[in-house]
């Protein structure tokens, strides 16, 4: 599937199955926000992202936190339409 100018938030894109969700859309052309509670490592899966060629972004926020959520996703939007 082509995911070029299509965009992806990946909850838990930090680690395993997220993560590789979170490579998988960034290889097939889309903008991928890794979103993750541990902050750094959704920056390092940004960051590989983004040096292996592809789009990304990390964000953190506990989905939990459904405050935390609203503002993350108003973030997004903003930042990236």
């Amino acid at each position: 599937m082509d995911f070029e100018n299509k965009g992806a938030i990946v909850t838990g894109g930090g680690a395993g199955m997220g993560q590789a969700h979170a490579e998988l859309f960034a290889s097939r052309g889309a903008t991928v926000v890794v979103q993750d509670i541990a902050g750094e490592r959704a920056k390092e899966i940004a960051a590989r992202i983004v040096k292996s060629g592809g789009r990304a972004h990390a964000l953190v926020c506990d989905v939990a936190d459904t405050a935390a959520l609203t503002e993350a996703l108003k973030q997004i939007v903003t930042e990236l339409g």
